[in-house]
């Protein structure tokens, strides 16, 4: 399997909150890294996790890049259907071998509005537009 395609699978099965799909994905040896909140999981622990996660989410992929034959980076939207009002980024990226996920580091963001400070000092032609 193509590692964009593997990447596309990943994220349509969290999607689908197929998460046998998506461990099967997944080396048994994988390492994933939350570098926001200092988190590591194995395998396990990370499926276990989206399992257990509250609420229900819509996930858009908004940018998928190769960037070399062994790595993907994916930009995804996350948004609460309607049980928390939540709307993040997430910047994923995985390193693939031998068709599997072998390591995934994802940096969250949460999606807001500048701070009052900050705003004042941007003019309307600068700030981003989703």
């Amino acid at each position: 399997m193509k590692h964009i395609q593997l990447v596309k699978k990943y994220w349509e099965y969290f999607k689908q909150k197929d998460y046998t799909k998506a461990c099967d994905l997944l080396d048994h040896n994988v390492t994933i890294l939350w570098p926001n909140t200092s988190e590591s999981f194995n395998r396990s622990e990370f499926i276990s996790i989206n399992k257990n996660y509250p609420g229900s989410w819509v996930i858009t992929i908004e940018k998928l890049i190769p960037i070399n034959r062994n790595e993907v980076v994916t930009i995804a939207k996350i948004k609460s259907k309607k049980d928390i009002r939540i709307e993040a980024k997430a910047v994923s990226f995985f390193k693939i071998r031998r068709n599997a996920i072998i390591a995934l580091t994802e940096y969250w963001g949460d999606i807001a509005k500048p701070p009052r400070w900050r705003k004042k000092l941007l003019s309307k032609a600068r700030r981003c537009q989703d």
